[in-house]
């Protein structure tokens, strides 16, 4: 209920602001994962010829709705477009993963990442880093008597079958039905399973019959991370950002490595995901193609002219496109980015 209303505020808001044509959102589910305490909006903007005002570019409009964030005190929100390249991560900008090789206590894990976050922030490249990334989730910890269990003639893992069936749901079979395949769900009523009380009520079978889930199970209050996530084997945190206006994302990338060689911990790693992570791994190879080329041209215009020498004299006028090229985006502002080379 908390959870509606904060949306709800959160689309009063966005609902003022022009350029955008439809809202849909979604409580419970975000980019970042699923859970109770989250939510999201996909907003579709109208025809850019009906955005020719100020204030009304994609850019602008992602600033007006950071601009009311701060009334609205209970959430924390992150805004950004979609990817360049459908398919590479879920939004434009960077994304990452912090990695603890050792597998360490989380809550020093989230401390690390907070710091890393914070530091990013600072970054004047970075106009925004940020994780949703919390070990503060209340939660029940499950106590199973083995005892018991063993002298109801049951396993404890028929146990947790029991609560994982009736309490997360599960996919357990399909059926046929006018021409089309439908999926079978279990999973009990949510009036039947949101209070502790419930596992009296929910019953396991046993060698003599059935017993209550309570006879064998107790529960712990206690807080906790919603779910823990893995990036190639290590326990992870995702981190997203955008890079600031006059930043190309290039610049963004570089500033993140620098702040993970300063800042970052000894067993403590990242490597970046998605659209970043391509872009990470084939920058460097800009040079060695324009090389490549080079010698191809050279060699084609040899078998063109019938001449080793004849070539050099028209390779030699490509340095100064290049310069007159990239002086003319230095003097207009331009990013060196993959459209401009």
């Amino acid at each position: 209920a908390e959870n509606r209303r904060i949306m709800q505020e959160v689309n009063r808001n966005i609902n003022r602001i022009s350029g955008i044509d439809y809202n849909a959102n979604i409580v419970g589910y975000s980019f970042s994962g699923a859970g109770s305490s989250m939510g999201m909006s996909f907003l579709s903007l109208k025809h850019w010829d009906e955005r020719k005002g100020k204030g009304q570019s994609a850019r602008e409009i992602i600033d007006s709705i950071y601009a009311f964030a701060p009334g609205v005190p209970d959430m924390q929100l992150f805004a950004v477009t979609p990817p360049m390249i459908p398919g590479y991560g879920m939004g434009s900008g960077f994304e990452l993963y912090l990695q603890d090789k050792v597998s360490g206590d989380l809550n020093k894990f989230k401390e690390v990442a907070d710091n890393f976050v914070a530091t990013l922030n600072e970054r004047p490249e970075i106009e925004m880093a940020y994780s949703s990334f919390e070990t503060n989730y209340p939660q029940y910890w499950v106590d199973i008597d083995a005892a018991k269990c063993e002298q109801a003639g049951i396993s404890t893992i028929e146990i947790l079958e029991t609560l994982s069936g009736y309490y997360g749901g599960g996919y357990v079979s399909n059926f046929n039905r006018f021409s089309k395949l439908y999926r079978v769900q279990i999973q009990a009523d949510p009036t039947y399973r949101v209070t502790p009380e419930s596992l009296n009520h929910i019953y396991v079978r046993t060698g003599e019959g059935m017993a209550p889930l309570a006879q064998f199970v107790q529960l712990t209050k206690t807080y906790g991370p919603q779910d823990v996530s893995r990036f190639n084997l290590y326990n992870s945190i995702s981190i997203n950002g955008t890079p600031a206006s006059g930043y190309s994302s290039g610049d963004a990338l570089k500033a993140v490595q620098e702040t993970a060689e300063k800042l970052l911990p000894a067993n403590y790693a990242y490597e970046f995901g998605g659209i970043s992570r391509e872009e990470s791994q084939t920058t460097n190879n800009v040079a060695i193609i324009f090389a490549i080329c080079m010698v191809l041209i050279y060699l084609i215009l040899c078998a063109l002219y019938e001449s080793l020498l004849i070539p050099f004299s028209i390779i030699l006028s490509v340095p100064c496109g290049f310069l007159g090229s990239f002086l003319f985006a230095q003097i207009l502002g331009l990013e060196n980015n993959i459209y401009m080379q």
